[in-house]
């Protein structure tokens, strides 16, 4: 074994355990001395996804990717990366280029149906016979089953959805994604254990980063505009803008809200306070949010200053702050290092 091999397996190691930050740190100066080691990338961009920071784990996925095109888990690293970024569109293109260089590898698989699934497809035979195949090559994984899961009930087959997180449970009692969905499918089908507690997905809390991720580049890019167009005596015509702008957010926001059952969005409340940066993030974004509403309709009909535009902007960026300081891993990924 080289000496990099064994700096690799010792980085695979801490991923596994857990420790993602010590091992981001043993891999960085290997890349570095490294840089065309296509593994060593691939190892750095699974620590960086499993310790929340995923635009870096999709640029070292992207360099993998360039010093070998024929390694599928870079186009796999990248799939997971750009799921977690709300771009499920690109995350789609990567994982079916995974599964077109090893359609053997399950992993390929189930990343192909997760990027469906977040693209709004988990309805296209596509992911149905990507999550399918991932089981029939792990059958005894119960990650591929979680995922057939995920695909049947994101197109509301909640007989299929339920079967499958049984089955992942046999495999894996402690599977905490497979008992809070299937919780879900429970109260959705309103069964005999239709009223036990139950929480929002994994998949949920992902799916709410990556829109709070939206509602800041948005309200954030809106009201520096602003304010650079008001400074310092905005024009009435503004508010038309600021309204326009207050309306563009509201449609992010409704269009989520739309995607997600009932049952989940009452939980919510439950959540936040177990997410503290989740709940910072989203009364920031609503305090910024209201007073750019206030701000503009108010100024329509009479002339005030850019200031409330201005503190709308700072609770903006401070929720932003909070949203890129999100580490916290939110779904099982069912990928991990290899030596």
């Amino acid at each position: 074994m080289t000496g990099i091999d064994g700096v690799l397996l010792r980085a695979a190691e801490l991923t596994r355990s857990g420790q993602h930050a010590e091992a981001v740190r043993l891999l960085r100066p290997v890349v570095r001395s490294h840089p065309d080691h296509a593994l060593a990338w691939c190892h750095l961009a699974a620590a960086l996804l499993d310790d929340g920071q995923h635009e870096a784990a999709l640029n070292a996925a992207r360099r993998a990717a360039v010093v070998d095109a024929t390694l599928e888990w870079a186009h796999r690293l990248a799939s997971l990366a750009l799921t977690e970024l709300g771009r499920p569109a690109e995350a789609v293109l990567a994982a079916r280029e995974a599964a077109r260089l090893k359609p053997g590898e399950w992993r390929c698989q189930v990343a192909l149906a997760e990027a469906l699934v977040a693209d709004g497809r988990a309805g296209a035979p596509e992911a149905v016979d990507a999550a399918r195949e991932a089981v029939r090559l792990a059958p005894h994984e119960a990650r591929p089953r979680e995922v057939l899961g995920d695909v049947a009930l994101a197109g509301r087959r909640l007989d299929d959805a339920e079967h499958a997180y049984r089955d992942a449970l046999r495999i894996d009692p402690g599977s905490e994604h497979a008992g809070l969905n299937l919780a879900m499918v429970q109260r959705l089908r309103g069964g005999a254990n239709g009223h036990a507690p139950g929480r929002p997905t994994l998949g949920f809390e992902a799916a709410a980063w990556a829109l709070l991720r939206r509602v800041a580049l948005a309200q954030g890019v809106g009201g520096l505009a602003l304010l650079f167009a008001g400074y310092p005596r905005p024009e009435q015509g503004l508010a038309w803008f600021g309204l326009l702008l207050c309306v563009a957010v509201a449609a992010l926001v409704l269009a989520f809200g739309r995607r997600v059952p009932p049952t989940v969005l009452r939980d919510v409340p439950r959540l936040l306070p177990r997410r503290p940066l989740l709940g910072l993030a989203v009364v920031l974004l609503g305090i910024g949010f209201g007073l750019l509403v206030a701000w503009s309709v108010v100024h329509a009909f009479w002339p005030l200053s850019i200031q409330p535009v201005a503190v709308s902007w700072l609770a903006t960026a401070l929720a932003a702050v909070a949203v890129l300081g999100n580490r916290a891993a939110t779904r099982p990924r069912g990928d991990r290092p290899r030596a």
